[in-house]
């Protein structure tokens, strides 16, 4: 296995957090990203609000001069569920979906490109 140097957006909670935990027991180098500092990250952490270019400029700086960065998962964004309405939606829980994102950057997955893969429990199928 290849370790790899995955720098991670919204790393310090949620799915952001799920997927650098996973990546750091198989031998990888997670590097978190985020507006504030898990007390415990499992790898490099720099804090930053992606909404401000300047912070965000100064921490991809730092994450780059410390060497290659092999992967990117940009966990990032907002979502309006309100907007759903009355649709009973499961969102599923972290974990869930750090597995699947922790398999498209395994060597595993090298021969799969260019795919919309969900991760939804089958809810995108009922629709």
């Amino acid at each position: 296995m290849t370790s790899r140097r995955v720098l991670i957006t919204g790393a310090s909670k949620g799915i952001g957090r799920s997927v650098a935990e996973r990546l750091a027991a198989t031998g990888h180098r997670p590097m978190g990203i985020a507006r504030r500092a898990p007390a415990d990250f499992p790898g490099e952490f720099h804090v930053a609000d992606l909404a401000d270019r300047e912070a965000t400029a100064a921490a991809l700086e730092a994450v780059v001069s410390g060497g290659t960065v092999d992967a990117v998962v940009n966990n990032v964004g907002l979502v309006a569920l309100a907007l759903l309405g009355s649709i009973d939606l499961d969102l599923g829980v972290p974990d869930e979906l750090a597995a699947a994102i922790c398999f498209l950057l395994s060597e595993d997955a090298g021969f799969i490109t260019g795919q919309t893969i969900r991760v939804d429990g089958g809810g995108s199928g009922a629709a």
